[in-house]
């Protein structure tokens, strides 16, 4: 921490002053730490003041910004980062933080893992369903675990206790759907149906020998953020409705509705 405070650069943001802009590229292998102040992030895709009050959360003091840029996992900016107020950041580029960690092999270990799993998940098929933003904010609520050799984890679980409808991604290791016996590497999705809204369930274990690192996404978790984001919400909608079997006899008993009615 000494080493990167020493080597990062303090920047001094006005208000409206734009950090990044989303798609920009060249000289983009850095992350922010904001000191003081605010910034707000924007996508350009998603126009959502027609449709409901609803802001992308706030970069506060102490929190990090840009990280997947730094890590190398996205080639471009996901979204547009400006100054709410006046601000000071802390910038530090992906050299000084490899060079950090240089010489601490746990710590690199754990760079390298937070790498590849977002790497993996920002590669799945429902990462890949939306703007890499929402994407974001999806890994952000998922519930990460880790499977280990031995190990069966059942993805849908319903009753007097809780009730969880979730799916899974891969991010590390491989795994089995110990129902079909598919092999899944990282960025594979299983039991997405369920997330989206119908009463699936599998059941998944760790595959080659080694633990498997898994992130989950809540059927109401998913549903409470993507609604937010119209286009986003009309992609899974349709999505959902492809996994409907062919002669569905009550449309209007399908679970996931109850998280489209009314927005």
């Amino acid at each position: 921490l000494i080493f990167l405070a020493e080597h990062g650069e303090e920047r001094f943001l006005r208000f409206s002053e734009v950090v990044y802009k989303e798609g920009e590229k060249q000289n983009q292998e850095w992350l922010g730490l904001v000191i003081s102040g605010q910034l707000t992030h924007q996508i350009q895709s998603e126009r959502m003041e027609y449709e409901r009050d609803y802001s992308l959360p706030t970069i506060q003091p102490g929190m990090l910004f840009g990280e997947l840029g730094a890590l190398n996992v996205l080639q471009a900016r996901h979204s547009t980062v400006t100054a709410e107020v006046d601000s000071k950041v802390l910038v530090l580029r992906s050299e000084k933080i490899w060079e950090a960690v240089n010489g601490f092999s746990d710590d690199v270990l754990r760079m390298t893992a937070e790498s590849e799993s977002w790497a993996a998940f920002m590669a799945s098929e429902i990462a890949l369903m939306c703007h890499p933003q929402i994407a974001y904010q999806l890994r952000g609520v998922a519930t990460v675990k880790t499977v280990v050799e031995g190990e069966e984890h059942q993805l849908s679980v319903s009753n007097q206790k809780r009730q969880t409808w979730a799916a899974a991604i891969i991010e590390r290791g491989q795994a089995v759907v110990k129902e079909t016996g598919e092999v899944l590497k990282p960025k594979d999705t299983v039991n997405a149906a369920a997330m989206l809204g119908m009463n699936k369930s599998s059941t998944v274990m760790s595959h080659g020998g080694k633990a498997c690192q898994i992130a989950m996404l809540d059927r109401v978790v998913f549903w409470d953020l993507v609604r937010n984001f119209p286009k986003a919400k009309e992609v899974y909608a349709r999505w959902a409705l492809l996994q409907l079997p062919s002669a569905t006899s009550e449309i209007s008993q399908i679970p996931m509705l109850q998280y489209l009615e009314g927005s």
